[in-house]
């Protein structure tokens, strides 16, 4: 099962090839879509039109205090189409159409517009072009798409040389202790306050809880939080056979085990902090090895506009071509991936 926070019907501007979230835009105007599902992919209905090609996928659709606006246990949801968006700093975006079945009970009829769920927020007031597409198997949303930032959360202890350091008292010029360069020095640090209602509704910015010695002793040496996408360094014997590589950054959401990795559902609010480098690092985090931020299409999407102006000031280059940062600092693997391994960290 699912919960995600999509826009209403008639939150979006669309202008020929142009779409926007205006200005007045109003956040307690979201619908919630909860899906339930047998799989970890959000279907189309191309091979049957108007129902949906997953039978197995339903959807309730409700405002965010709960109260029913259309489908059902047995109703089927899907994606009629998506919109792939580009914004102004060439930063991208899907934004899916939802349906859901008008008749259940018939192979027939006319889907009913939910509302349109983005894989990333878009911003207010700005302007995207797109081109369309039919959502299909080629193309079909995994849940774990819609992503939130890549973050730690306050508490967490950071390795530096002079000891291992809170990380949200790490500023700019800041030095860090990474796993492949060395010591560095924080270039930029971005930060976003979560609060209890957003994590109601956004069940996929829950901070994923990591246990103290759940990777052996002392690994971490403390029980930590991380935004679910956050990424781990991991090594193992299946790592190899599958991927062809020693080491991989594997998603924090896609190692939980419901003992000592888990989403961690009692989180009244948290704040997600960025830390970024000259390039993408390997951190010490509470002993556990950890990504620094990678200013991806992706992870720009993420960041608030004034922080993101701020980055573009320090990185100018990333406005133009986010992914000339630079490579991962290792292979990076989907939630999907992750979860067929039996990872070493």
């Amino acid at each position: 099962m699912a919960i995600f926070e999509a826009y209403n019907t008639t939150a979006l501007n669309f202008s020929g090839n142009t779409v926007s979230l205006p200005n007045d835009y109003d956040e307690s105007t979201d619908v919630l879509l909860d899906i339930d599902d047998d799989d970890d992919i959000f279907e189309g209905d191309l091979n049957r039109n108007e129902d949906g090609n997953d039978t197995n996928q339903f959807g309730t659709v409700t405002d965010l205090d709960g109260n029913f606006i259309a489908g059902g246990p047995t109703t089927t949801i899907y994606a009629e189409s998506q919109f792939n968006l580009v914004a102004p700093d060439g930063s991208t975006i899907t934004l899916y159409r939802v349906e859901v079945d008008s008749n259940p009970n018939s192979t027939f009829g006319n889907g009913i517009l939910v509302g349109f769920l983005p894989t990333a927020p878009l911003e207010v007031g700005v302007t995207y072009t797109f081109t369309t597409s039919n959502t299909t198997p080629t193309n079909n949303l995994e849940f774990d798409d819609v992503v939130g930032a890549i973050c730690f959360t306050p508490g967490t202890l950071i390795t530096t040389p002079s000891g291992d350091r809170l990380v949200e008292e790490l500023s700019v010029g800041d030095l860090v202790i990474t796993a492949d360069n060395g010591v560095q020095a924080i270039r930029w640090v971005g930060r976003k306050k979560i609060t209890g209602a957003r994590l109601y509704a956004h069940n996929n910015l829950r901070p994923v809880m990591i246990k103290k010695d759940a990777f052996g002793k002392g690994v971490p040496c403390a029980d930590m939080w991380l935004s679910p996408h956050h990424r781990v360094l991991v090594s193992g014997h299946n790592l190899s056979l599958n991927y062809g590589t020693k080491q991989a950054l594997a998603p924090v959401k896609g190692l939980c085990n419901d003992h000592s990795v888990f989403t961690d559902y009692g989180v009244k609010s948290t704040e997600y902090i960025h830390i970024l480098f000259d390039r993408h690092e390997v951190v010490y985090s509470n002993g556990l090895r950890t990504e620094s931020f990678h200013p991806g299409a992706v992870g720009l999407d993420t960041i608030e506009e004034g922080a993101r102006s701020e980055l573009f000031q320090i990185f100018p280059e990333l406005q133009h071509n986010p992914e000339c940062f630079g490579p991962s600092a290792r292979k990076s693997l989907k939630v999907s991936e992750t979860r067929f391994l039996s990872p070493y960290v």
